[in-house]
């Protein structure tokens, strides 16, 4: 049987610089009527609890725990009380490192160089208002105890709860010792549960990061996040949050866009980075540095194709932490603020919009993809040309089948209005012509047309199937459209297959010779009374091939630049991968221009008419250029 008095039990190493410690617990319980006792030395790391322990930790009303040691039997001894749910006042030493699942009970810090008297002040204040918590309680007898009987059937016992019973207490001891060191790694699940833990501790504030591919993981209202918005709102804690995405699609994200406002609403500064942007890659990291003394370091990894976290790792070393400060001013000098890069984009049209989500698209496509070329004598890659080419088409640098939009519009209306209804869209940079194609097909025909996409290269095709998808799910309109990967001077097409054959800007990247095969197939495939619908840029040049001089490439990549800063500021994070696209464009791209209206109608000759109009763009490098808009008839 227990003393009818009040007990504690004092948890602590059996050094001799805690006698005094001890001592002066047991005096300050004393004069409260309260029994202090604590267990006999042990030499070594008890792997099990003696009954002596036991006992005394099961009767006792309230533990003490000194814990500045970090001694591995005080844990164990902590973690049983824990698990006993038994009332814990923890002490240590104010300059001691505390394990930080054991720093969540608010741990009492002692300065050992003030006077005994003062320390007993200080300590009796502490001792008070754990004695009456504990006294107060109404459940003090252990109901894990009492569920298991006595300490000798428990010691005897081998059934699975108390093997489990016992597993998790030597877990906590375990993790409890780890925690005294400089880090510790935990699994996703606890990440979560610590970084909570975190923000409810949190007193300056902080800094994180959060890679959008992970956005399955980190959601916009969980727990998790909430706690951090409640720091940030309650506590006023001074958060900043940098969105790093891999392109410009993330943008429209609505997972993104709720993230950012509530973050906002809550008074986090929340900003948004690309990947692409940020200078040193090493800084690309899911981590939060808090109170500018802790790391968390968000560990991620492939499973089942997707990237999901595996952990997190918990730190204070402090090169660690210096070194996520570098991150930190790397991430933010390629960062814009969030709210007012989405407020841009909201603004713009939706053309616009479409070729600013497809762009990274179409670059990761072109590096994919890309291996032959109209462009090149060898047919080497065309990556250059794929990668650049919807950063330069929204700048309005390249030409695109934009510049002759009301040519276009009447010229395709007129041919589906005639019966036009097998189209081939024959070479193409992306999916520009396909959009003004289909645009032009009235509403009560579209189930009718059948849209044949060919190219030399899978990226204009692979692009053009991504509009289709896009368009499908915007407009609820499906398309009906082939895709050939082929040579458009040799295709694998039945003789009159088309009744319309279209393509931009295509006969300048052939030769004379090759212009003139090109010519003739379509002759071929094109069925009698069909249609071509395309243009070519005019010269006077006497120069047939025309390739850029140093002074144009230098030229091109200033008006990138220029049009960025000017106009197109939403593209300001980007402003130095454009420019590095815009010289390769600029520096690669040749063309055989078409010498005159009547070398077009002699090119045609075999067909029974050929209209031509002359019109004026911007041009890619020479200003004010001639282009002629043909329609052909068979």
């Amino acid at each position: 049987m227990r003393n009818k008095k009040p007990l504690i039990f004092v948890a602590m190493s059996f050094d001799d610089k805690y006698y005094n410690m001890f001592n002066l617990i047991q005096a300050i319980a004393g004069d409260r009527g309260v029994t202090a006792v604590r267990a006999d030395e042990e030499k070594t790391v008890i792997k099990k609890l003696r009954p002596g322990i036991f006992s005394k930790i099961r009767d006792a009303d309230l533990i003490v725990a000194e814990i500045s040691s970090g001694s591995p039997n005080v844990l164990y001894e902590v973690g049983w009380a824990h698990a006993m749910g038994k009332p814990t006042m923890l002490l240590a030493e104010k300059d001691v490192s505390i394990p930080f699942d054991i720093n969540d009970t608010m741990v009492f810090k002692y300065d050992t160089g003030i006077t005994p008297s003062a320390l007993r002040r200080l300590l009796e204040i502490e001792f008070d208002k754990h004695l009456k918590e504990a006294l107060q309680a109404t459940n003090l007898k252990q109901p894990l105890v009492e569920m298991l009987g006595s300490l000798e059937e428990i010691s005897s016992r081998d059934d699975l709860f108390t093997h489990l019973l016992g597993w998790t207490i030597e877990e906590f001891s375990q993790e409890s010792r780890q925690w005294i060191g400089d880090s510790i790694r935990v699994n996703a699940s606890d990440a979560i549960k610590k970084g909570i833990k975190v923000f409810q501790l949190l007193k300056s504030g902080g800094f994180a990061t959060y890679l959008v591919p992970l956005n399955a993981f980190w959601k916009s209202d969980d727990k998790y996040s909430e706690e951090c918005r409640l720091a940030a709102q309650l506590r006023d804690a001074k958060i900043e949050r940098v969105f790093i995405l891999p392109n410009h699609e993330a943008l429209f994200s609505e997972s993104l866009r709720s993230h950012v406002a509530l973050d906002e609403n809550a008074g986090i500064r929340t900003y948004i980075a690309f990947i692409d942007n940020i200078p040193d890659k090493d800084a690309i990291q899911d981590f939060g540095l808090w109170d500018d003394e802790l790391l968390c370091l968000i560990e991620a990894g492939l499973v089942g194709g997707e990237t999901q976290v595996k952990g997190c790792t918990f730190g204070r070393n402090k090169a660690a932490i210096e070194k996520a400060r570098l991150w930190q001013d790397t991430i933010l000098s390629a960062a814009q603020p969030a709210p007012d890069l989405l407020n841009a984009i909201d603004h713009l049209d939706e053309s616009t919009k479409l070729m600013l989500r497809s762009a990274d698209i179409m670059k990761r496509q072109a590096r994919r993809y890309c291996r032959g070329s109209y462009l090149t004598g060898n047919k080497a890659s065309c990556e250059w040309y794929h990668a650049s080419w919807q950063y330069l088409r929204i700048l309005g640098l390249v030409s695109t089948p934009d510049w002759h939009d009301e040519f276009y519009k009447k010229s395709f209306t007129d041919a589906f209005n005639s019966g036009a209804r097998d189209v081939l869209i024959s070479g193409m940079a992306d999916y520009a012509i396909l959009d003004h194609l289909v645009r032009s097909i009235p509403s009560a025909m579209v189930n009718n047309i059948v849209i044949s996409v060919l190219d030399i290269c899978w990226t204009p095709i692979e692009i053009c199937r991504w509009f289709d998808n896009w368009y499908e799910e915007k407009k609820k309109v499906h398309l009906n459209l082939r895709y050939n990967q082929r040579d458009a001077l040799n295709t694998d097409y039945h003789d009159e297959t088309f009744d319309l054959i279209t393509t931009d800007a295509f006969l300048t990247r052939f030769d004379e010779d090759e212009r003139e095969r090109l010519v003739t197939e379509w002759h071929r495939i094109l069925k009698s009374g069909g249609k071509i619908v395309t243009t070519a840029r005019l010269s006077n040049s006497s120069h047939k091939k025309v390739t850029t001089t140093e002074g144009e490439i230098g030229s091109f990549v200033d008006r990138a630049k220029m049009s960025i800063e000017d106009k197109k500021t939403w593209l300001r994070p980007l402003t130095n991968t454009i420019s590095e696209l815009a010289f390769d464009y600029a520096r690669n791209i040749l063309s055989y221009p078409a010498m005159s209206e009547e070398y077009l109608n002699q090119l045609f000759k075999k067909f029974s008419s050929c209209i031509v109009e002359v019109g004026i763009t911007s041009g890619e490098f020479e200003g004010a250029t001639k282009y002629a808009r043909l329609v052909v008839t068979k």
